[in-house]
């Protein structure tokens, strides 16, 4: 990476890395290869991958922060947008699958940012990238800026769908079953040491279910914050 400037930086979770390797294409693509852009994430194996996602964010520009209702549970991307703020380096939020940039909450709703459902979403991602990074306008003939919508956005549709384990039908089926049956509400702790799991392990999938709308968390007096199946979670159990 020495010596590499990556003008944008794009900050995504791993489940969401198709639809940003799709913005890399599409913006590599169009802004006269005067932009080097990183994918958070894509550190080859064997390099020190803190020290090379550190050393990209120090070059950069601008960055990305995809963002959806599976991607907003996450700390990392929080870290990776924090760090940028903290450097100075402008933030550009790219909302999809339901979340808005009229959702967004702070710090992400001080920042103009562009919705991939939104009319002619490719054309004001380029041109924003322009404005915001000092580069030429960008080329996006209009037969490929709308094949690039309906490929990204097809991409987003692939990625919000939930991927489940049998584990995690088991933690939904159990929080449904004390919720009908004893009225109560269990937290990270209590859901991990029913599967004799740990406590930490157990909170990454229980942030799954939270990202995939499947589970809400609640606060539940001395238990902290508790969680609950949403109508979602309910219609997959019951499918």
């Amino acid at each position: 990476m020495q010596g590499a400037s990556f003008g944008v930086f794009i900050s995504h979770i791993h489940e969401e890395e198709p639809v940003a390797s799709k913005l890399r294409e599409w913006l590599e693509s169009s802004s006269h290869g005067e932009l080097n852009i990183f994918i958070g994430g894509a550190v080859p194996l064997g390099k020190q991958w803190l020290q090379e996602t550190a050393d990209a964010l120090k070059s950069s520009r601008l960055v990305i922060s995809l963002l959806s209702p599976f991607s907003l549970p996450r700390m990392w991307i929080h870290l990776e947008t924090g760090w940028a703020q903290g450097h100075g380096i402008d933030v550009l939020p790219v909302c999809h699958s339901g979340l808005t940039c009229q959702k967004l909450p702070i710090p992400y709703s001080e920042y103009q940012g562009v919705d991939i459902a939104g009319q002619e979403f490719g054309r004001n991602l380029l041109s924003t990238l322009s404005l915001r990074t000092g580069t030429r306008d960008p080329t996006y003939p209009s037969a490929s800026s709308a094949r690039f919508e309906e490929e990204i956005r097809k991409l987003c549709q692939e990625v919000s769908r939930p991927k489940l384990t049998g584990r995690d039908r088991e933690i939904l089926k159990l929080i449904d079953e004390l919720v009908e049956a004893e009225k109560r509400l269990l937290n990270a702790r209590q859901i991990a040491d029913a599967f004799h799991t740990r406590p930490g392990k157990m909170e990454s999938r229980i942030q799954h279910l939270v990202g995939a709308g499947l589970i809400v968390g609640v606060m539940w007096g001395a238990s902290g914050t508790c969680y609950a199946l949403t109508q979602e979670g309910k219609a997959y159990l019951a499918g």
